[in-house]
């Protein structure tokens, strides 16, 4: 039947039957992916309510908390170490100008370097020496000074000793 006259193919009966088969064929597929289809629904339905896939699905939303618990952790521990590395910065800045700043000295950290605790044992303060005062010493500051300057207050703690000394 697909010879046509002289014997030659004829290429419309062909195509026609081609296509008639590729048309049975892809309705049965999508027949096939219809029945298919609601199967899967039907399972996935079942599967949700069933207690695996609520584990299932509270194990997944534990991992995400978790996860974003350790992301936010970790976020938090980038931050704290930039802050401490910049407070170290600042200590470090701070522990070489500082230093200069009231007065400390090459001579004065080598003789504080030197204390040891024989040094005090060796030269012990006396006991009305020993207490501190939070008093401030105010000298009088309308008088002049030896040199002709005016006197500053002086800050700090006294001792008592020095205090009775002023007092007297």
């Amino acid at each position: 039947r697909l010879r046509g006259r002289r014997g030659h193919m004829d290429f419309n009966a062909l195509w026609s039957r081609a296509s008639a088969a590729a048309s049975e064929v892809a309705t049965a597929a999508q027949e096939q992916a219809s029945r298919a289809a609601a199967a899967a629904q039907e399972q996935a339905e079942l599967f949700q309510g069933s207690e695996t896939f609520a584990s299932l699905e509270r194990a997944l939303a534990d991992i995400a908390a978790n996860t974003v618990a350790v992301a936010e952790q970790s976020e938090r521990n980038f931050q704290a170490m930039l802050a401490d590395e910049a407070d170290k910065s600042r200590a470090r800045a701070l522990a070489e100008s500082a230093p200069r700043a009231f007065g400390v000295d090459e001579d004065l950290e080598a003789f504080v370097q030197g204390l040891t605790e024989e040094t005090f044992a060796a030269f012990p303060l006396d006991a009305a020496d020993a207490r501190v005062s939070d008093e401030v010493r105010v000298p009088d500051a309308s008088r002049p000074s030896t040199d002709g300057t005016r006197r500053e207050p002086e800050t700090g703690p006294t001792t008592d000793a020095e205090t009775e000394t002023e007092t007297e």
